[in-house]
């Protein structure tokens, strides 16, 4: 049980980094735009 809950922590982990590069990414997206 313990290994399937660090195994979801992980997931979880890796996709908020995933989804804060996306941001970031879109971020530098927009303000090169805007420039």
């Amino acid at each position: 049980m313990k290994e399937q809950m660090n195994f979801i922590l992980f997931a979880r982990a890796d996709y908020m980094f995933t989804n804060a590069e996306y941001i970031i990414a879109h971020a530098e997206y927009m303000f090169a735009l805007g420039e």
